[in-house]
């Protein structure tokens, strides 16, 4: 009798760490997005559902979530809509172009100052890659051209090399990109 009441007490101290870390995550966000941030709770990190997470979080769930969060919170810091509106594209592919590279943009901004975020991002990047199958891609086809800018303009704003499965969609891309927006980018530096 008592080992089951025991058993039964473990899955919910497990959910309560969910929900700790998620808060912490939260807070964190907060923290680096300064006085721009609007969220106040787990449920406003972007892509992050908190009643879908599993009550025992996985080594993935943990770096998408810190990453995630990094990434948002760099977003509310160093963006700036009024800046960015006017040159944004109409079109789905162009504009979604345009939104990577801005998103490289403000993330290695960030890493200048606290390489820890850098390390989440980079994290968060390789578990998206491996999730996505980029990393087993063997034809541009198979990756869209938005995803590959903005791990090619991060690389170059913040000369860290790739994340593990992010190279082979890279190197897929990266001639086209090269040829076509490679002295823009590393104007961008």
């Amino acid at each position: 009798m008592m080992a089951s009441a025991h058993a039964r007490s473990r899955p919910e101290r497990r959910a309560g760490t969910t929900a700790i870390f998620l808060q912490a995550v939260a807070g964190t966000l907060r923290a680096i997005a300064g006085g721009h941030a609007g969220v106040a709770t787990p449920s406003g990190i972007d892509g992050i559902d908190p009643a879908a997470l599993p009550p025992v979080l996985t080594r993935a769930d943990v770096v998408r979530a810190r990453g995630r969060a990094d990434a948002q919170a760099l977003r509310l810091r160093h963006h700036d809509e009024r800046l960015h509106a006017p040159h944004a594209l109409a079109s789905g592919q162009a504009r979604a172009a345009y939104e990577a590279i801005e998103q490289a943009r403000v993330e290695a901004l960030g890493e200048r100052r606290m390489v820890g975020v850098g390390g989440n991002i980079a994290a968060m990047l390789d578990q998206h890659c491996r999730d996505r199958r980029f990393d087993r891609a063997s034809a541009r086809e198979q990756v869209p051209l938005a995803e590959a800018l903005r791990v090619l303009a991060r690389e170059r704003f913040c000369a860290a090399p790739l994340p593990p499965a992010a190279r082979a969609m890279a190197e897929l891309w990266r001639p086209f990109v090269d040829a076509r927006a490679g002295p823009q980018l590393e104007a961008l530096r």
